[in-house]
């Protein structure tokens, strides 16, 4: 704390000799001495100046008269996108497979390659995955966790 105070009386001696006015040039000898001005800070109730005068407490703030509204987002979303009928961002649900999201987006368009389906987990890492073969049961249908994105490939013919 004293170190804070006396860091703050330094400053404001440094501004008060740097606000005398600007540096004068002259063509003294060089092995003249250079004059040096003493500032001696007092308080006003004679404390040293090592302890100045705190200044009183700021009163308590009151608090806002008007609603503090917080917005908290509960909703989890996945998104769809490619060649299904309806693309875009949908509800997440626990338990959400790769065919119920081609379905919630209106299953897939005529120009929709059904075995080039890609996963985008929300931590990056790509998956594909084959809706003919998900459907015969010869892969797993995996369930989708919150920010996947599912896009269904473009036929290349």
């Amino acid at each position: 704390m004293r170190a804070m105070r006396s860091l703050s009386i330094m400053l404001f001696a440094s501004l008060l000799v740097g606000c005398a006015g600007p540096i004068e040039r002259s063509t003294w000898p060089a092995n003249a001495a250079p004059i040096f001005h003493t500032i001696t800070l007092v308080d006003t109730d004679t404390q040293p100046a090592t302890e100045p005068v705190l200044p009183p407490p700021a009163k308590e703030i009151p608090p806002p008269r008007y609603p503090v509204i917080t917005t908290t987002t509960t909703n989890l979303f996945i998104y769809v996108g490619g060649e299904v009928k309806q693309a875009g961002r949908f509800t997440w649900v626990d338990g959400l497979t790769l065919t119920n999201a081609i379905e919630t987006a209106g299953g897939f368009t005529d120009f929709a390659d059904r075995s080039r389906i890609g996963l985008r987990r929300g931590a990056g890492s790509i998956e594909r995955y084959s809706y003919p073969r998900i459907i015969r049961g010869l892969t797993n249908n995996p369930t989708l966790q919150p920010n996947d994105q599912v896009l269904v490939q473009k036929r290349l013919w």
